[in-house]
């Protein structure tokens, strides 16, 4: 349900031809309440645990994706509504996470947590996870994925 729901949120967006800040403050937003609501279930069946836990992996990227987004695009003043072509000049059309924190640290105000801090798994994350149907052994990472979202989260929207 979730992996469905989200495939149906992201074609909204798709449709979306101009995007802002506030775009991106809100997906992560969603997503980080998505996130933070699955990883509280307790009753999951057994047989969908893996299923569960790879969508909020999924999810747990594209909070971090969409809250970097807005950093970059708050610390460098960018407030207008950008077209996909003007995001990709900017650097923004793009799931890469590791690129999106080296553009944060590299802004007028320089995001201030360390690419070292988050886990492996967060850091090979890419929007493609959203194909897999199993957990592919970051089960065990969760709390700490957990934690990086958190620590993401909060440092972005503590600052703006």
């Amino acid at each position: 349900m979730v992996r469905y729901y989200h495939e149906l949120h992201s074609k909204c967006y798709l449709m979306t031809e101009k995007w802002n800040n506030e775009a991106f403050k809100k997906a992560a937003t969603k997503h980080y309440k998505a996130c933070t609501y699955l990883l509280g279930l307790n009753n999951v069946k057994q047989e969908y645990k893996n299923h569960i836990h790879s969508d909020i992996y999924y999810l747990c990227g594209y909070v971090i994706e969409c809250a970097l987004k807005f950093y970059i695009m708050s610390s460098n003043h960018y407030s207008d509504s950008y077209t996909l072509e003007e995001l990709e000049k900017k650097g923004l059309k793009t799931h890469n996470i590791s690129h999106l924190h080296s553009l944060a640290l590299a802004g007028s105000s320089p995001i201030n947590f360390k690419w070292t801090a988050l886990t492996s798994s967060i850091k090979k994350w890419d929007e493609q996870v959203r194909y897999n149907c199993s957990s592919n052994g970051f089960s065990s990472e969760l709390e700490k994925i957990k934690e990086d979202i958190d620590l993401v989260y909060n440092t972005v929207f503590t600052k703006f």
